[in-house]
């Protein structure tokens, strides 16, 4: 379901389901992407693993470590709601185009 011919351009579904595609290409195709991905969870697993070993009465460095972990976890899900969006635009298309049948 790709608009090649960019005749689809000015649909927002068929924009979220073209970003879902360029999306899941980039986490599984392109080494950028690769790359990026494997850093989030190498970064989150760090931040989480010190913030297991803080002193609790260090708050301020407990603070930090949470947003170390919250960051890289954000542009994972961000990645995951594109693709979400975009499946979801895919079947909504499909369920539209089966009753105008």
């Amino acid at each position: 379901m790709t608009d090649t011919a960019a005749q689809y351009r000015n649909d927002p579904q068929m924009r979220a389901v073209q970003l879902g595609i360029d999306t899941v290409h980039f986490i599984e195709n392109d080494k950028v992407g690769q790359y990026l991905v494997e850093r989030a969870h190498q970064c989150r697993v760090n931040a989480l693993e010190q913030l297991a070993g803080a002193n609790p009465e260090h708050t301020e460095v407990i603070r930090c470590l949470q947003w170390e972990a919250k960051i890289p976890d954000l542009f994972l899900t961000w990645l995951d709601e594109a693709i979400a969006m975009g499946k979801a635009s895919e079947e909504s298309i499909r369920i539209e185009e089966g009753f105008e049948l």
